[in-house]
């Protein structure tokens, strides 16, 4: 099995109802592929976890990839894994906002406007630190 966990940001036309599509799609389709993972949506970028059989999981991030909803897509890291982090969930989902990153203490430093595919691709361990707390 595999990990993709990628970041990008949205189009000037991306709406909150694609925001619904893209997460009703996900619920429907991942079950099947045996896909789980987690969306963090903030600030109009995607912070994305994908995990399941390499070449399924290769297959849709090349899809995600050619997507016109979004730009400055970036893988930020792809890894083995012999474990799901994120197993109960077809596609786990959090809308970030200033709220919920208060109740990350290890993102003190941290503020929406930081949410963006710059400066995730260069903290790492924030993007560690918004993904831990789901697992």
């Amino acid at each position: 099995m595999i990990r993709i966990t990628y970041l990008s940001q949205a189009t000037s036309d991306f709406a909150s109802i694609d925001l619904i599509y893209l997460l009703e799609q996900c619920h429907l389709n991942n079950p099947k592929r045996g896909l789980t993972g987690l969306l963090i949506f903030g600030n109009d970028t995607f912070l994305q976890t994908i995990e399941g059989e390499e070449n399924i999981v290769e297959k849709l991030i090349e899809k995600i990839a050619k997507d016109k909803r979004h730009i400055k897509f970036q893988i930020l890291t792809r890894q083995s894994i012999e474990n799901r982090q994120y197993s109960d969930w077809a596609m786990g989902f959090e809308k970030l906002t200033e709220k919920t990153i208060a109740e990350v203490p290890k993102l003190k430093h941290f503020m929406l406007s930081d949410f963006n595919p710059e400066y995730l691709s260069s903290n790492v361990s924030v993007v560690e630190s918004l993904l831990e707390r789901h697992r």
